[in-house]
Parts: C-alpha cells; sequence; structure tokens
C-alpha cells in the first residue's frame, strides 16, 4: 500500500504541468483567515476538552462551591 502512495506522489510530482494561476490578494486574505480559525478553534477545543478531563479525573475544575464563592450562577 505504501508503495502506491509512494508510486503516485512521485508520478504526480514528477508529471505536473504549470496551472497559470493568480491569486489575487483578496484570496490570500482569505486563506489566512481561514487557517487563523482553523488554529483557534483547535486550540479552543483542546483546552475545553483538557479542563473536563481535569474536572473527571479531580483536578483543579470548577466545583460547585468554588463557582458560588466566586458569586458566579448558582442554585440559590
Amino acid at each position: 500500500m505504501a508503495r502506491i502512495f509512494l508510486l503516485s506522489f512521485f508520478c504526480f510530482i514528477v508529471f505536473t504541468t504549470p496551472a497559470h494561476a493568480y491569486l489575487d490578494p483578496g484570496t490570500g486574505s482569505m486563506i489566512l483567515q481561514a487557517l487563523a480559525a482553523g488554529v483557534v478553534a483547535v486550540a479552543i477545543f483542546w483546552r475545553n476538552l483538557l479542563g473536563k478531563a481535569k474536572q473527571l479525573f479531580g483536578g483543579t475544575g470548577t466545583t460547585k462551591e468554588q463557582n458560588e464563592e466566586r458569586g458566579g450562577p448558582g442554585d440559590s
């Protein structure tokens, strides 16, 4: 399987033709914006995932009592 992948990759690299394409500044800006949004989304996802894992395994996650002490929403 790896052999087929390497052979096809080699063929794509060797037998390419020029595309004569143009990327204007607006397109480049959209690409950079999409990349930045992807990086931020992954960072927030991992932060939330780690926070939930810490709560699950008894880490420093926020408990209901700690939230009430800070004046956050609670069951009053």
